[in-house]
Formats: structure tokens, sequence, C-alpha cells
């Protein structure tokens, strides 16, 4: 991972650098002509018109519209930071995948995959989409999904929210049909005594995940120990986030619990910060590379 970023980065610099930092400066330079034009009216009232009794009404409603300019004017950066370098981030590791920002995965598909039974609320954006090298259908997106709850009490409308699910979720369509059912859970005290459960030899598998599987002999046969060790390097590069996964058939979905608000622009750092991008490449490049090598394994089954 760590060659294929430092050539990916140095080649993002190049292109992106000098466009990222334009934009950045004009929507300063926006919003500091914004505040200038509003002190400028604020003043003229108090010492040109001499209508001291309206500063109030103006200085709030100056105010407002600076925190409205600043709105726009970081929501402007935010989009043109994700289409230009994290969609060239994208396209320089793989130039079968894209990205939209704007959009992500459906509700119905994310319901498909049965990971979430209990939210009621649902949110999507940052979605990565192709094709991977065997022609499979790939996406990938970040998720949010809730149960809210109102009710009321003594007269006062309360709203609960748990969250049910943040992160990044994959559904990928197969090139080939595996007539079975595989799971992979985060380690849970309730999954050890499956009658499902393959023990696996990895103790550090073992310690973050449970491999469960209608069809053990074929499940073994994809999960070989190269497969085993990509789902423990994936753990290891990302110690807090929780990774699960389903096979039906010929469908494959995936969970990677990873946060929300990801790929954001910084806010203090500078545009190309590249601690932040490496973030930023792990969440794509790890769940895609494990992908792959499920994939591969799968086709190679006979």
């Amino acid at each position: 991972m760590e060659e294929v970023f430092e050539e990916i980065y140095d080649e993002l610099k190049i292109e992106c650098d000098k466009s990222i930092k334009e934009t950045k400066t004009t929507k300063n330079k926006f919003i500091i002509s914004v505040l200038i034009v509003l002190v400028l009216i604020n003043l003229g009232l108090w010492f040109f018109l001499k209508q001291s009794h309206l500063m109030p009404l103006t200085i709030m409603l100056s105010i407002t519209t600076l925190v409205i300019f600043i709105y726009y004017g970081n929501k402007f950066y935010r989009e043109t930071y994700k289409n230009e370098i994290i969609r060239k981030l994208i396209s320089l590791y793989n130039k079968k995948l894209y990205f939209d920002s704007k959009y992500g995965i459906d509700r119905r598909t994310y319901s498909m995959s049965n990971f979430d039974k209990n939210f009621n609320t649902y949110n999507s954006e940052d979605r990565i989409y192709g094709t991977l090298e065997d022609g499979s259908n790939f996406q990938m997106a970040e998720v949010v999904a809730e149960n809210v709850q109102t009710y009321t009490s003594n007269g006062n409308t309360h709203t609960d929210r748990y969250e049910t699910f943040s992160g990044l979720f994959g559904a990928i369509v197969l090139s080939k049909n595996l007539l079975t059912q595989i799971n992979i859970y985060n380690d849970s005290h309730s999954k050890k005594y499956d009658k499902d459960r393959i023990e696996i030899d990895s103790a550090e598998f073992e310690k973050y995940y449970d491999l469960l599987a209608e069809d053990k002999i074929l499940a073994l046969k994809v999960f070989t120990p190269e497969l085993i060790e990509k789902f423990n390097e994936l753990r290891r590069e990302n110690p807090k986030c929780g990774f699960e996964l389903k096979i039906y058939n010929e469908k494959m979905y995936f969970r990677f619990k990873c946060g929300h608000n990801l790929f954001e622009p910084p806010i203090i750092k500078s545009d190309l910060d590249k601690e932040m991008l490496k973030k930023y490449f792990k969440l794509i490049y790890y769940p895609i590379e494990l992908s792959k090598q499920i994939i591969n394994n799968i086709n190679n089954v006979k």
C-alpha cells in the first residue's frame, strides 16, 4: 500500500496542487470582499446617514449574510476538493473506477444486504463505482443509518437518535454465482458456537472475525491463507474499524465501520496534506483490494 500511495501522491501533487490552491484563494477572497462590503455599509449608516437606531438590525443582518456566504463558500470549496482531489486519487489508483460526491448507494441495496434491520433513516454520498478486473460491477459509498424515534412526554415532543451504522458500504455483482452463503462477522460471542462457524488457523483472524458458511469446504477454497492475511492486514492498518462481509450467491456486500464525514477537505492543514490523503486512500484501497482477492478466489473455485 505504501509504495502505491507514494506514487499516486506524487502525481496528485503535480496535477492538482495549483488548481485547488486557486480555488481556496478565490473562496477566501470572496468571503473577505463580502465582509468588507458589509463593514462599509454599517459604517455608512453610522457616520454618514446618522441612522444609529438601525445599527442593531443592520449588524444582525450583516452577521447573518456573512454566515450564509461563508456556508456557500465552504460548500463550493468542499465540492471542488472532492471532485478534483478525491476523484483524481481514485482514478490514479484504478482508471476503471469513478467517483460521484453527490450520490451514494440507494437505500434498497443497503436493505437487501440484511446487515441492518433496525434503521429507519438513511443517507448515502461519495459513491465509488465501476468495474473490477474480472468485469464484476462494484460500488462503495459512505452510509449513515439511524433509528430515529419521536415521542411525546408531558406535552413535549422528544426525538431519540441511535446510529446503527456509519462508514463505507459496498455492493458487488459477481461474474460467477457461488450458489451458497458465506458471512464474515466482527468477533462476537454469540457466533462462537454457531453450527456454521469455521475455525481458521490464524489467531489474529480469530481475534477479530467469525467466518460462517453453509458449505464449509467451498468456503475454505475461497478463504485461502492469502485472503485471511488480507483480512488481518485490513484490521492492522485500521484497528478501530470493524469489517463485515456477506456473499449471497452472485452478490457480495461489505460494511467498513470507519465513521462518517469521510473524504472531507482539511480545515487547518494544507489542501494536499499527505497524512490526511493517506488516511483517505487506506479507506479506498483495503476494501477494494480485499474484494478483488475474494473475487479472484471465487472465480478460481472448481
